[in-house]
């Protein structure tokens, strides 16, 4: 049972470690979600996020066609898949923590 209690150990080492190299990847991407906004038929993008404050903020990217604007539904598409995944970690954690109880 031994051997048992220690793979699990080891799991939960491995699974907090992932968890702390997400964390410190996710800090990495920008935060917030981007609006489309349409004047004169014309498409300006703008990012809209929650300062320290907790006001919701809005800055000005640029037009639709922008490579900026590309690059960043990039990076906030990567931000979501990173957090899809440290979600799925920390469930498994729960679990791992429940065996060893």
């Amino acid at each position: 049972m031994t051997i048992l209690v220690s793979v699990i150990k080891d799991e939960l080492d491995r699974n907090l470690r992932a968890q702390a190299a997400y964390l410190k990847e996710l800090s990495q991407f920008p935060q917030g979600s981007l609006i489309i906004k349409q004047r004169k038929s014309i498409d300006y993008v703008y990012l809209a996020y929650r300062d320290a404050t907790n006001r919701v903020r809005t800055d000005y990217i640029g037009k639709q066609d922008n490579p900026k604007v590309k690059q960043l539904q990039q990076q906030i598409k990567k931000r979501q898949e990173v957090i899809a995944i440290l979600k799925e970690l920390k469930q498994n954690e729960l679990l791992i923590r429940k065996m060893l109880k």
